[in-house]
C-alpha cells in the first residue's frame, strides 16, 4: 500500500498527526454539538441499541435532527430513507461476527429497495444504499467499521491517488484497510476524530481546486 499524501491547504505535505488535527477541527463546520453528542451516545450503546436508537441513527445520518428539519422525517422525502430506518428499528440488527457475514449484511441492507414517490426511477423504488448500510454497521460495531459516503470516498482518493467506486467490494478490500492504516499513521485511537477529518478533507472545495491546479 502506498503512503498517503497529506495536504493542509498548501502544496506542502504535512505529518499525519498535523493533517488529522487540522481537518478534524474543520469538521465543526458540518456538525452541531447536539449531533456530536448523539453520535457518542449511539456508539457507547453498541450492542444495546433500542428501536428508538435506530430511528435517531437514521435522523442523524439523513440530516433530519432538530426542530427545523423534523418535517423531513417521513415517507416519500428525497434524501431520507425513512422506511429503511423503520425496518431497522423493528429488526434491531446486530453486528456481524465474521467477514463473510459482514459482506452479507452490507449486501442485504445496501441493496434493499422500497417504494418511495421521491425516487427518480421509473418504478419509484429507492435503494437503502451503501452509505447508510455502512453507517448502521459503524454504529452496531462500536465504530470498528468506517462510514463510507461520497465525501469519505473523495478523501481517500485524495490521500491515496487511487480511484474508488461506491461498491461493497471496494469498501471491504480498500476502504477498511486504508482507514485502519491511516489511524496507525496518525496515532489516532478516536475513530470519530478520524472520520471527521476524512469527511472534511473530502468535502473541502478549496483542496479540490488546489489538487486540480497542482
Amino acid at each position: 500500500m502506498t503512503e498517503p499524501t497529506f495536504l493542509v491547504l498548501s502544496t506542502i505535505a504535512k505529518p499525519a498527526d498535523q493533517w488529522l488535527e487540522f481537518w478534524a477541527k474543520r469538521y465543526t463546520d458540518y456538525e452541531t454539538k447536539n449531533e456530536a453528542d448523539i453520535y457518542r451516545e449511539l456508539i457507547d450503546k453498541q450492542d444495546n441499541l433500542s428501536s428508538n436508537d435506530f430511528v435517531v441513527m437514521g435522523k442523524w445520518k439523513d440530516n433530519a435532527l432538530g426542530e427545523t428539519r423534523r418535517n423531513r422525517w417521513k415517507e416519500n422525502v428525497a434524501m431520507v430513507a425513512y422506511r429503511g430506518w423503520i425496518r431497522a428499528a423493528a429488526e434491531l440488527p446486530k453486528c456481524p461476527t465474521t467477514e463473510s457475514a459482514v459482506k452479507v449484511f452490507l449486501q442485504e441492507w445496501s441493496e434493499w429497495k422500497y417504494r418511495d414517490s421521491s425516487s427518480r426511477s421509473a418504478d419509484k423504488m429507492k435503494r437503502f444504499g451503501l452509505s447508510r448500510a455502512s453507517t448502521m454497521l459503524h454504529f452496531i460495531s462500536g465504530g470498528r467499521y468506517p462510514i463510507f459516503d461520497e465525501r469519505v470516498r473523495v478523501a481517500i482518493e485524495r490521500l491515496s491517488g487511487k480511484e474508488l467506486g461506491m461498491t461493497i467490494e471496494e469498501y471491504l478490500n480498500d476502504v477498511c484497510p486504508f482507514v485502519e492504516n491511516l489511524s496507525h499513521l496518525c496515532g489516532c485511537r478516536d475513530v470519530r476524530k478520524l472520520d471527521n477529518a476524512l469527511f472534511a478533507y473530502g468535502a473541502s472545495p478549496e483542496l479540490g481546486q488546489l489538487m486540480k491546479s497542482a
